[in-house]
């Protein structure tokens, strides 16, 4: 019985710290943004392999400066859009294994 509500609580832990990424990113920049959120699934494809001139920010959610540059980094898609691809990667969700 004990170790069944341990397991329950680490679904439930691993669940909240799912969503909290998510939620991370999101809250950077929205659905509506012309920021493109980069992953490590589609920085390859987006960026590395594109045609297109990019700037890419990389951001900690947890990081008072990136959250402030976040207006910025908004202003600089809108103006930029057609000439530079405006992308941000969230740093610690999408560490690189070794």
């Amino acid at each position: 019985m004990v170790s069944k509500v341990i397991q329950t609580l680490f679904n439930l832990k691993s669940a909240l710290i799912l969503l909290l990424c998510l939620w991370s990113v999101s809250s950077f920049y929205g659905g509506n943004s012309d920021v493109k959120v980069l992953t490590q699934s589609n920085f390859n494809k987006e960026v590395v392999n594109s045609p297109d001139i990019w700037m890419v920010e990389f951001f900690a959610p947890w990081c008072g400066h990136c959250k402030n540059l976040t207006p910025e980094w908004e202003k600089a898609a809108k103006a930029l859009k057609g000439i530079v691809k405006i992308g941000a990667v969230d740093a610690d969700s999408e560490k690189v294994k070794k």
